[in-house]
């Protein structure tokens, strides 16, 4: 190894000549290997010849590729490290850089206040790797602290603290307008609109000895455990207790946007065991993995959580995403745009703290424009919006063995799509909403899922009016008009679902011109509905009500346990109304199978 920690490329190459295995100690069985290699006349001419052969040998080494190397980096290391194992780089920006195809950048166990960009990366041969020693052990932290606060005597708080007011403070607050991250129509949608871009305007983030505060939208609503910021006068008002001193806690501010980003240039990386926290704001993600140009990115075992908006952002082709976890961020878990990629044990969990809608940009991960996906053994629990949602002119994408449960609106959620669309095998409960809802999309296979405890089991909900332009190959454009159709729903379980275990919400569907097919299911304690109550103006106010409805809840016609044959097109014609038999019914597990 040389002072980097590199193989000696030297004995690569004699290696090459040798064989592997082989010490190099220049015994007579390499001498033998040498004449065959007419290179005989080295022993018997000593010096003259060793010091020809040296300086031939120097000259083969500046003329070998130099990769596989190991560079490390400490936070505690020195500033004028090397990257050696014993003269560590100090930051982490320093051995990526330094790295090359084919190298590994060693991250010990520390805490880095900095932001990493990796412009180049290796081959699908010699990928460039980074990773932490131990796995989860090193954090990229955004927040810095906060000194010199002074106490304030302009404003007073009703539950005996004292204002605190740090006037050097530097907001990263942004008015994000109609930029890329918003949909243009919010602005048209009044005061809520407003909301909604003031949320995600608000980059501010403040921590009181590790603990989150929150913001307040006056000084009058100052209290313990919130702050304030005055942005025309760049002050930050923080309340303690009154017996308490700012040096006597850590106060701290996010200050840093996106702590680990790629350029175009960065493909075949990996990524390996950190943890990056407390980032990511004006619209950006804690960790960006990959760009739209980049290929063969291997992201595993990360955590990026406590973002202002995104924990994770994914771009690129052919990459592997394996058994990361987004949690605790302000509006989505995980989001981007990927093509042939895979998606592996990963948790989205309590994401959107800001409580942006649940229908725009929230909940556990939205992916758009992406292309062979697939995603498995996912988890997507607690979070205020969909659990996964792919969103618009998303193409074959599957989503298989995974659990969605206690998300809002959806488990599963595929809107504007034309397929092909798979969701199999997936267990979907307590959701505050579908537990897989398809809006407006076509060419969807769900089946063999569980579906349990959600407000409809599935939803296929029908919005009228959306469509886009396409465009095409020849640089024209085509009107598409989104329709929920060619749904195929079979082999599922449908249990306590509350609304519905099937339902039609929005605007009626008809199964047989849309060609909806459901068969083959197992219904359980559910309101199973397939048609809604119409709008005595709308368009179908003279549909009639089917023969055996019996009751309306919440302006839905339901009935309970009765699954539909011959209605509708014949659906539900071999479907069971049975208890299950889960052995576990907080899980929703089945028995195993017999020996």
């Amino acid at each position: 190894m040389d002072a980097q920690g590199r193989r000696n490329p030297f004995k690569k190459a004699l290696r090459k000549i040798f064989g592997e295995g082989e010490d190099f100690n220049m015994g007579k069985k390499h001498v033998k290997k040498m004449r065959a290699i007419g290179m005989g006349s080295f022993h018997r001419h000593g010096k003259g010849l060793s010091l020809l052969f040296l300086l031939c040998s120097s000259i083969l080494i500046s003329s070998l590729p130099v990769w596989g190397g190991q560079y490390f980096v400490d936070a505690a290391a020195a500033e004028e490290g090397d990257g050696g194992s014993d003269h560590p780089f100090k930051t982490i920006q320093q051995g990526v850089d330094r790295a090359q195809a084919g190298d590994t950048v060693i991250v010990r166990k520390g805490i880095y206040l900095e932001q990493i960009m990796v412009n180049h990366g290796g081959t699908a041969e010699k990928p460039l790797v980074i990773k932490a020693d131990p796995i989860g052990s090193v954090v990229v932290d955004g927040a810095d602290p906060l000194k010199g606060f002074e106490e304030d005597t302009a404003y007073q708080t009703t539950d005996k603290t004292k204002v605190w007011v740090y006037s050097a403070y530097r907001s990263p607050y942004v008015p994000m307008g109609n930029d890329f991250n918003l949909r243009t129509d919010w602005t048209k949608e009044g005061e809520v609109g407003k909301q909604q871009v003031e949320l995600l305007s608000r980059n501010d983030m403040i921590w009181l000895d590790g603990r989150f505060l929150d913001e307040v939208d006056t000084p009058d609503q100052l209290r313990f455990g919130t702050f304030w910021v005055d942005r025309q006068k760049g002050a930050l008002y923080v309340p303690l207790i009154a017996t308490d001193r700012p040096e006597d806690h850590l106060i701290e501010a996010t200050q840093r946007g996106t702590l680990f980003d790629c350029g175009s240039q960065s493909s075949f990386v990996h990524l390996r065991g950190f943890h990056f926290t407390r980032g990511g704001f004006n619209g950006k993600a804690v960790a960006k993995i990959g760009s739209y140009s980049t290929q063969g990115w291997v992201a595993e075992d990360n955590i990026a959580d406590w973002g202002n908006f995104s924990g994770f952002q994914f771009y690129g082709r052919n990459n592997q995403i394996l058994r990361n976890v987004a949690a605790d961020n302000g509006c989505e878990g995980m989001q981007g745009i990927i093509h042939d990629t895979v998606l592996d044990g990963n948790s989205s969990l309590r994401n959107n703290w800001k409580g942006i809608r649940d229908t725009y940009e929230s909940g556990g991960g939205k992916f758009t424009e992406s292309e062979n996906v697939t995603v498995r053994n996912h988890l997507a629990a607690y979070n205020r919006g969909p659990g996964l949602w792919f969103d618009i002119f998303n193409k074959n994408i599957t989503v298989e063995n995974s659990r969605f449960h206690d998300n809002k609106y959806a488990g599963i959620f595929i809107e504007i799509e034309l397929g092909p669309t798979e969701i199999r095998g997936n267990t979907c409960w307590a959701n505050q909403g579908g537990g897989i809802v398809i809006g407006e999309s076509s060419n969807v296979v769900i089946e063999n899922n569980i579906l349990a405890d959600n407000w409809y089991g599935i939803d296929l909900r029908n919005l009228q009016g959306r469509h886009d332009l396409l465009r095409n190959s020849d640089g024209t454009s085509t009107e598409m008009k989104w329709q929920t159709s060619n749904i195929t729903i079979r082999g599922n379980v449908l249990l306590k679902n509350t609304r519905a275990g099937i339902g039609n919400t929005c605007c009626y569907l008809d199964p047989v011109a849309e060609r909806i097919s459901s068969d083959n299911n197992i219904f359980w304690d559910n309101n199973i509905l397939w048609w809604q109550a119409p709008d005595p103006k709308g368009p179908n106010a003279n549909v009639p009500k089917p023969a055996g409805l019996e009751a309306t809840i919440g302006g839905f016609w339901v009935i309970n346990n009765i699954y539909l044959k011959d209605k509708f097109g014949g659906l539900e014609q071999h479907s069971t109304c049975k208890d299950p038999g889960f052995v576990n019914s907080d899980m929703y597990q089945f028995p195993a199978p017999p020996q």
